[in-house]
């Protein structure tokens, strides 16, 4: 489509059912199930967050009021939580031997 500059909206010359409705289709027609226009807004949280973006910044671009309103938009996966935990074990390991070295000294 090409740019409008006379607004600032992404797709001007259709309303939110036609935008809906297609969006419906396309999911249908390449075979994602239960997966709804709104759920876009919990991938953009949950994607920021866990590539490191604060609350704050992430609060401000989905438009809420409250952050804890974006703390629930914000969903973490088992994988991201499973390498914070590895990265942790890294660091007591690494900190535990570091203390083990200056304790022989």
């Amino acid at each position: 489509m090409p740019r409008r500059i006379d607004t600032d909206l992404l797709f001007p010359d259709l309303n939110g059912p036609m935008v809906s409705t297609a969006f419906k289709r396309l999911c249908n027609g390449i075979g994602i199930k239960d997966f709804h226009w709104h759920d876009l807004r919990h991938c953009t949280g949950s994607y920021l967050a866990m590539n490191g973006c604060n609350l704050r910044t992430i609060q401000e671009l989905l438009g809420h009021a409250d952050v804890r309103m974006t703390v629930r938009y914000s969903h973490l996966s088992p994988e991201h939580l499973q390498n914070a935990v590895n990265t942790l074990d890294s660091i007591v390991k690494k900190e535990g031997s570091e203390r083990l070295g200056q304790e022989a000294k």
